[in-house]
């Protein structure tokens, strides 16, 4: 079977929401920017626009121009430091914003982005905040913040109960807790690594879908809850590099677990094991 390229996949979805005869209509692409914006102010049928590393400096009024407008690239943009409003764009589904100069992305608004399922701001690192997520995107399941070393708060997941997967990698914040991942019931992926989180949350609800939990060189994190309560069908758990972690916890009713690398660590005192093995 020959592998599909990225391109394709985008063309199969496009096909899948518009059919095949408007295909190319309801693309835009940076060689047809200019043009297409010289000969008519709005874009009423565009479905996906993709600026990926272009030389634009600023970014029209999307809501006005393409406001139906649901999968948007803007990757890779090294003189970008804003974007107009976004909160018009009801049907944005992913928004993917990767190695941007933004400080911050939107202000946010009154009206949230309802079908909003991913955002990519990874790579930003002069991103310093993001707007309240639970009220600007609450149907978000895929939240990339890699690498964004500038921001000064973590946004609230309080009511991002959609949320399949969080990757946070390489964040400078220094946290005693990421807060309200307790609430993330539908989470499936959590990757922290190489961030300064102390603890990455408390013990007093069930993420019975999380599946990976990647915490690597996390250098100040210093105690996980019991996992047997917490994640008992986590699959893949990475502690590798946490060196000031004094207790690992009882992993005897985490009967799915496939890998546990903990290479590098030091931890006083080991899970007392009791009367199940473990499957690994």
């Amino acid at each position: 079977m020959t592998k599909q390229s990225p391109n394709d996949v985008r063309d199969k979805i496009i096909r899948q929401l518009l059919g095949d005869k408007n295909l190319h209509e309801d693309k835009l692409y940076l060689q047809d920017f200019t043009r297409r914006l010289k000969r008519q102010k709005s874009l009423p049928t565009l479905k996906l626009m993709d600026l990926r590393s272009c030389s634009l400096t600023r970014v029209p009024n999307l809501s006005s121009i393409a406001p139906d407008l649901e999968f948007l690239y803007l990757n890779g943009y090294p003189s970008l430091a804003e974007i107009p409003s976004l909160q018009n764009l009801s049907k944005l589904v992913e928004l993917h914003m990767r190695c941007s100069k933004l400080i911050q992305p939107w202000s946010g608004g009154d009206k949230p982005l309802g079908s909003l399922k991913l955002m990519d701001l990874s790579y930003s690192c002069n991103l310093i905040r993001i707007p309240d997520l639970s009220s600007i995107a609450p149907n978000l399941e895929f939240l990339y913040l890699d690498n964004c070393k500038s921001l000064v708060e973590v946004p609230s997941f309080q009511n991002l109960s959609n949320l399949v997967e969080l990757h946070m990698r390489y964040s400078k914040l220094t946290l005693a807790e990421i807060p309200s991942l307790q609430n993330l019931s539908n989470l499936v992926e959590l990757r922290m690594s190489s961030s300064q989180v102390k603890q990455p949350f408390r013990g007093d609800k069930h993420l019975g879908k999380l599946k990976l939990m990647d915490l690597s060189y996390t250098s100040n994190l210093i105690g996980i809850p019991d996992l047997s309560s917490i994640a008992p069908n986590l699959e893949f758990s990475y502690l590798t590099g946490c060196w000031s972690l004094v207790e690992i916890p009882s992993l005897q009713n985490v009967s799915n677990l496939v890998e546990l690398l903990m290479r590098n660590i030091k931890p006083i005192k080991l899970w007392n094991g009791g009367d199940k093995p473990l499957r690994i």
